[in-house]
């Protein structure tokens, strides 16, 4: 995929710089054609089979006049502007990388279906999944931390599938996308939902990848399990990534069987107490009956994984089919970051790897 893009602009010195950074970071993705006369432009576009105009908000463009498949945004002076004159805006001096995901996203509505950039079957690409059916013990501070850890040296993104969530906590990156488009994106069955999920994404300076949250807890619940199912592995075929850290409430309906056989590695959260540890051996328990009905072999991916674990009231739950991966002891008078950032360097993480 190479999207032919065109600028119209009468700042002179911007259009160099613009054209620079696409030639030298996304020679690969973006062909540049710079204009500074409006007429010029327009007669460009066809001539060079552009796939995005991009104009100065100084200029009146008629969008009724531009080619059929060619995707149209005004360049503003300010960030915060989404639309302008009925038309998509981009702020004209963010970051290249958010200028790029924004004309990704334009492109990914107007084109014919494409495959996106360079996807392949990835088999290395490794799902694991954080769970519990236990509330409260921390599963996501866990999963965020984990994510974190192998985020240091890995391509990592982190897929928080629990509608109550909220990724500010945990992450911050800047971006104009969040999980509600690419949802919208799966539900309208976008032909070119590959482009559309990589301009959704944002990359916080951990190093992690990620969704921002929707905007509503309902949008979450749209999403079925086979949609999941194809987001996810729109994700490994890309190649972008070496983990994908799955995030999700704990179910043993047999809809939930599906992530349990995608992921690879299963972990399990408990802070073992005796209510805890009771209703995790329930969950095991069904567990077990579930992959025998199914045929499949889930307790071997299962890792049991210890939050808020006290001296005086936890206990490790024994079990010769389950392994541990690790624990962690409760954190007093800490902030959820300040328990993230102890718990990223542990190294009991490594075992996932």
């Amino acid at each position: 995929m190479k999207i032919k893009l065109a600028v119209l602009e009468k700042d002179v010195n911007y259009l160099k710089r613009i054209a620079s950074v696409f030639e030298s970071k996304y020679a690969d993705n973006i062909q540049s054609f710079i204009f500074t006369d409006e007429k010029l432009a327009i007669e460009g576009l066809a001539e060079n089979k552009i796939d995005v105009f991009m104009a100065n908000e100084d200029f009146d463009i008629n969008i009724d006049e531009l080619p059929k498949r060619c995707g149209f945004a005004y360049i503003c002076d300010t960030n915060d502007v989404v639309e302008l004159k009925g038309c998509k805006a981009i702020g004209k001096f963010q970051k290249v990388d958010l200028i790029y995901k924004a004309i990704i996203s334009i492109y990914a509505e107007v084109a014919e279906n494409t495959s996106g950039a360079n996807y392949k079957d990835d088999s290395k690409t490794k799902v694991i999944l954080f769970t519990s059916p236990i509330g409260g013990v921390g599963t996501t501070t866990m999963a965020v931390a984990c994510a974190k850890y192998l985020g240091r040296n890995s391509r990592v993104m982190y897929l928080n599938l629990d509608p109550m969530n909220e990724m500010s906590l945990y992450f911050e990156a800047e971006g104009n996308g969040d999980f509600g488009d690419v949802i919208f994106a799966i539900k309208s069955q976008n032909p070119n939902l590959s482009l559309k999920v990589e301009s959704a994404t944002r990359k916080d300076n951990s190093g992690v990848s990620y969704f921002e949250t929707t905007k509503t807890a309902l949008d979450m619940t749209e999403l079925s399990s086979d949609e999941i199912t194809q987001l996810i592995n729109i994700l490994r075929l890309s190649g972008s990534y070496e983990y994908i850290i799955v995030d999700r409430p704990f179910g043993i309906d047999i809809n939930d069987m599906w992530i349990y056989e995608l992921a690879g590695r299963i972990v399990m959260l408990s802070d073992g107490s005796e209510i805890s540890n009771n209703k995790m051996i329930r969950a095991i328990n069904a567990l077990t009956i579930l992959q025998d009905r199914k045929e499949l072999n889930l307790l071997v991916k299962i890792m049991l994984t210890y939050n808020k674990f006290s001296s005086k009231t936890s206990k490790k739950l024994e079990s010769s089919d389950i392994r541990n991966l690790g624990g962690v002891q409760k954190f007093e008078y800490a902030t959820h970051q300040e328990i993230i950032n102890a718990i990223k360097e542990m190294e009991f993480f490594e075992n996932l790897r």
